[in-house]
């Protein structure tokens, strides 16, 4: 199942004129909307120490925050709040469908959705994120006061990052199945109009040029070829230096062997294990299965990815769960489908032996299944 998100909104114009650039609301992206999360299901989620969970209440123009997961329930009458639901696309059905359904961004530049859960009036208070986000309205009417570009306006401290001079520009009033695009940085306010309020909130995300240089570093240092006997050895020059001067040939010899690009695909080998890593909270269940009888399920079960594994290729360099692969051409393009689908069922032609191992390990590691993802909710 596919959500068209943009609705009649064409993919070209949409980057041309709103990715990145201002915020555009769409009316009524899926008809007929009914939700599947209702406050029964939210409170199992809040208790569920798998899921991280956090509830935000507004008393008195004063917000608190209290982390999950909460070994009742604690959600009563009393002040507004909002319950933010983390990384739902991987317990909840509908979730993963609007996850999936963002089929004209890279699958590396996806982050998760996030369901936020709110009572009358509820909110989190004015804020902004560092990244693209598109809210989707479920159950309920959420209205949304939208401030323009964010500069180095003063913020409170804490985890919100509340905006503390918030001034609205724009308005927008969410009713079920209503979508409203925020490019990064853009200063935003929702505040839920009814109970039972359900927002799903599809955040992506941008690694930052300091990321980028602090993995690529530590990528470096752990892959290097280390030479030992190339060490820098001093001559005596033709006049004689001062004792503080530092030598010009430490220079030339240092800008020699400091070279980041000394090997043809470091870099696109760098990017693509940054990129594919796991986060850091994931777990894989490992299995037991022979080879033999993984070769016979290969013939007659479709195979799936994990909901958790990270499966990108950059040119023809496949990564998974940040390793790269090294495979023959023939199987590079059937796992390049398998990633971009991520299920795939194999031909009898198209198995062989490099294909049989890979996928086998692959199975054994708790990377793919023979079964379809299972959801909590």
């Amino acid at each position: 199942m596919m959500i068209n998100l943009l609705k009649n909104i064409n993919k070209k114009k949409f980057f041309d004129n709103y990715w990145g650039k201002k915020p555009l609301f769409i009316e009524n992206v899926v008809s007929h909307y009914k939700e599947t999360l209702d406050i029964n299901k939210i409170i199992l989620i809040m208790q569920n120490e798998e899921i991280f969970t956090k509830k935000i209440s507004s008393c008195k123009k004063k917000i608190t925050t209290e982390f999950g997961p909460f070994k009742k329930n604690i959600l009563n009458k009393g002040d507004p709040y909002s319950v933010l639901l983390h990384k739902m696309h991987l317990y909840h059905s509908y979730s993963n469908v609007l996850f999936n359904s963002v089929d004209f961004i890279p699958n590396c530049l996806l982050d998760d959705v996030m369901v936020s859960y709110s009572s009358n009036k509820g909110s989190v208070g004015p804020h902004s994120d560092s990244y693209d986000v598109f809210l989707f309205q479920g159950n309920g009417e959420k209205k949304w006061l939208v401030g323009g570009a964010l500069n180095d306006k003063p913020r409170q401290s804490g985890p919100l990052k509340i905006i503390k001079y918030f001034k609205k520009e724009s308005e927008f009033l969410l009713k079920p199945g209503d979508l409203l695009y925020l490019p990064p940085n853009t200063p935003h306010h929702g505040i839920a109009f009814t109970d039972d309020c359900v927002t799903y909130s599809i955040g992506f995300k941008s690694p930052s040029t300091v990321d980028l240089k602090q993995k690529y570093l530590e990528y470096l240092m752990d892959n290097i070829d280390i030479d030992n006997k190339n060490f820098y050895k001093y001559s005596y020059p033709d006049k004689i230096n001062l004792k503080s001067m530092i030598p010009e040939s430490l220079e030339i010899f240092s800008r020699r062997n400091i070279d980041l690009n000394s090997k043809k695909d470091s870099f696109k080998t760098y990017l693509g294990e940054f990129l594919s890593e796991p986060d850091f909270d994931v777990y894989f269940q490992q299995k037991r299965l022979s080879k033999q009888k993984f070769s016979s399920l290969l013939l007659t079960k479709t195979i799936y990815l994990n909901l958790t594994t990270k499966a990108f290729y950059l040119g023809n360099i496949l990564f998974m769960n940040g390793v790269r692969l090294n495979l023959k051409k023939t199987n590079l393009r059937i796992l390049k489908e398998f990633f971009n689908t991520k299920h795939y069922t194999f031909s009898r032609k198209e198995i062989n032996t490099e294909l049989i191992n890979y996928l086998h390990q692959a199975y054994l590691d708790g990377f793919i299944s023979t079964q379809p993802p299972k959801f909590i909710f």
